[in-house]
């Protein structure tokens, strides 16, 4: 399944994680109900989905789990020290 995300990234990146770049235009409505539709259709869950535009500075990833996990991208140095060391030394 590819996942489809807006954001200012680069095609490359996106092709590397297996996302689809989308830029903001008269189909976010639509591009809503589509991730809400395909969510639903894989766990039957109704969800509210929101598309957000993420800084591209090579921390992508680690401020959009910080825009989910609290709200704003402020905590992805913290949030990108600590997976990185987890990755590093597991007994972290």
């Amino acid at each position: 399944m590819m996942w489809r995300l807006w954001t200012t990234t680069s095609r490359k990146d996106c092709t590397q994680l297996n996302c689809l770049a989308l830029q903001h235009d008269s189909r976010h409505s639509f591009m809503c109900s589509e991730i809400k539709r395909l969510i639903y259709a894989q766990s039957h869950v109704k969800v509210k989905v929101t598309l957000y535009a993420i800084q591209s500075d090579n921390n992508c990833v680690f401020r959009a789990l910080s825009l989910g996990l609290t709200g704003t991208e402020d905590q992805y140095q913290l949030l990108r020290a600590y997976i990185t060391n987890r990755m590093v030394h597991d007994s972290v």
